[in-house]
């Protein structure tokens, strides 16, 4: 009788509402779709809040914005802010009605992280949002030192990371060489890849393998990494090194953090996270003058530096057309590959042929060393008593003068020709007064035959032998390039420790599954799973849950199917802790599925996610 008279109630209110008639009840469905309508239109607002203001070294900083009333169809790239590193984080959404009026709102959040203390102005920028233009305010973010208390990378007073650049001349000649370094400073962490450092009117050399220190600035103790490398300038005036802009991975102390199970392979991981920033030096200007114009030798053909000079020449005691090997050692420090020999002088009665040249380095940078000239000559007329001097000349840049280095003549002996006989008279002839004849008898006995070796060089062993050094070379190359790969790749990197994390946890869950070790196996199933979500999507391991699942993995086009396996498996792991301990099999029965989803897994690529990887 109850539920009778609620029904009743419930009609009678309904023709109140709406009334009787139906023409008068769709009038009014309509009108209210209308207001709704009405409602739920307005201006597009913008708005930017960070929170907090003011920050430690290495604390994060929430940027937010607040866009009311309509949305970016994706979220903006920030401008870039030297010491700030902003990573976009997620998107909330909420819808409200009051008092029939609807609204939503949509907040975009971004990560701001600070590299060094100091005042920094997150400038106005603008987005459009449905065809309209939409412009911040600016906002200002006070970064402070770490307390004396803090650890890891937010202890001291200084910055997480920081690059610069040095070099012992900043006042140099045009050709003049000197040593560049950029010295990078990391106090927790470590390079992701060499410096880039571009130049403007400056010839550099290859950069050498980074040389490693500590150094203590402030109340902070820096890895120091060293990168060094020859520069040249090619012309005067105020040239420009820089700015030098490395990519670095740096460490940041966990706090507070909440972990479902203690990592079994890693325990760094659930002590820091692990970041990566690009950091930027300040340019080094470098004053570039020209060369002096006056008192130029004439055999200066420019080279720049501080050098010595050694002639030798053999043999000496020769005949007309015989050849002499003239070696001029030119040794010191300078630009070696572009020194060059004056052009001859008082060479008349000599043949010259081109010289070959030898340069040898006696530093890695290639700063000093010594160069080597071999000059053949041969005489055209004999009695020439010696070889002409030798003069070379190039300019001091110490000195801020030109020298000129010269041999004097060296002695020689040159001798006529000497008539070659084609003939030669028969030994023993028919008799003391035979005369000898023009050409020797042919020989009438060949003598005993023997059989002649197969060459060295046509044995399979031999041939076989002469590629070892060659695949030894190729493997080494092999090796080099791919671990210069993975300095270039940390998402490559992270999947390669994603997989041998991986491959190592299934060794242990059969281990642990065969034995009977539930707490064990359980904690390793579940690291197994972040390990490789993680590298799926480069993103730290120690940090992934199921939620990861509709987050990241949905959006990115993970299927269904393996979604749906993905959520069986973390289900799995959670039970685990609240029902009683499963038997041997029960756990042995899950390693396949875990096998078919780790292996899904590997091979999948994300794609339209909406946080960068």
């Amino acid at each position: 009788m109850r539920s009778i008279g609620l029904k009743r109630e419930s009609r009678m209110a309904n023709r109140r509402l709406f009334g009787s008639a139906p023409g008068l009840w769709l009038i009014r469905v309509l009108s209210v779709l209308c207001l709704s309508s009405v409602w739920t239109l307005g201006a597009a607002q913008f708005l930017t809040a960070l929170s907090p203001s003011t920050v430690t070294v290495g604390e994060e900083a929430t940027l937010s914005l607040v866009f009311e009333g309509g949305a970016p169809a994706s979220a903006p790239a920030l401008p870039e802010i030297p010491g700030l590193q902003v990573q976009y984080v997620g998107q909330q959404s909420q819808y409200n009605i009051v008092n029939g009026q609807a609204s939503s709102t949509v907040t975009l959040n971004y990560q701001v992280v600070p590299l060094k203390p100091g005042d920094y102005l997150i400038p106005a920028f603008s987005i459009d949002v449905e065809g309209k233009t939409l412009t911040s305010r600016p906002l200002q973010l006070k970064v402070v030192a770490g307390k004396a208390g803090d650890t890891g990378a937010q202890a001291g007073a200084g910055s997480l990371a920081f690059v610069r650049i040095m070099a012992p001349k900043t006042n140099l000649f045009v050709g003049e060489l000197t040593p560049v370094e950029i010295q990078l400073f990391i106090l927790a962490g470590k390079p992701l890849q060499y410096p880039e450092m571009p130049t403007e009117g400056i010839t550099v050399g290859k950069m050498s393998e980074p040389g490693q220190t500590r150094a203590q600035v402030g109340n902070q103790v820096y890895n120091v990494f060293v990168f060094r490398q020859p520069m040249t300038p090619a012309r005067a005036g105020q040239l420009t090194i820089g700015p030098a802009r490395c990519n670095v991975e740096v460490q940041l102390a966990q706090r507070n953090r909440r972990r479902s199970f203690p990592s079994m392979f890693n325990l760094l991981d659930d002590l820091v996270e692990r970041r990566q920033v690009t950091i930027q030096s300040e340019p080094l200007v470098v004053t570039a003058s020209p060369l002096p114009t006056h008192n130029v030798p004439a055999d200066f053909t420019g080279a720049v530096g501080t050098f010595g000079m050694q002639v030798s020449a053999s043999p000496t005691n020769v005949s007309v057309g015989d050849p002499i090997t003239v070696r001029i050692r030119i040794d010191g420090r300078g630009n070696l590959d572009t020194l060059s020999l004056p052009a001859p002088q008082g060479w008349d009665h000599f043949k010259l042929y081109p010289p070959s040249s030898k340069v040898e380095t006696t530093d890695p940078l290639g700063l000093e060393g010594i160069k080597t000239f071999d000059q053949v000559v041969t005489p055209q007329l004999a009695d020439l008593k010696e070889l002409p001097a030798i003069s070379f000349s190039f300019f001091d840049p110490n000195k801020r003068q030109y020298r000129t280095l010269r041999q004097a003549p060296l002695p020689i002996v040159v001798s006529p020709a000497t008539p070659v006989n084609l003939f030669t008279p028969a030994a023993g002839g028919a008799g003391a007064g035979a005369k000898p004849t023009e050409m020797a008898h042919i020989k009438s006995r060949l003598g005993n035959p023997v059989i002649a070796s197969v060459p060295l060089f046509m044995e399979g062993w031999f041939v076989g032998l002469q590629g070892i050094p060659i695949v030894i070379w190729l493997a080494a190359w092999i090796h080099r390039r791919s671990q210069e790969r993975l300095l270039r790749d940390p998402r490559l990197r992270h999947r390669r420790e994603a997989d041998r994390a991986v491959k190592q946890g299934l060794k242990h869950l059969h281990h642990y599954a065969a034995t009977g070790q539930s707490e064990a196996f359980f904690a390793v199933f579940f690291r197994v799973l972040q390990e490789q979500i993680g590298g799926c999507l480069n993103l730290p391991a120690s940090g992934i849950t199921e939620s990861v699942v509709e987050d990241y993995l949905a959006p990115a086009g993970l299927p269904e199917d393996l979604a749906d396996e993905l959520r069986a498996l973390f289900h799995f792991c959670d039970q685990a802790r609240y029902a009683a301990t499963p038997s041997n099999p029960e756990m042995e029965s899950w390693l396949p599925r875990l096998e078919t989803v780790l292996l899904r897994l590997k091979s999948f690529e994300p794609t339209n996610i909406s946080r960068p990887l």
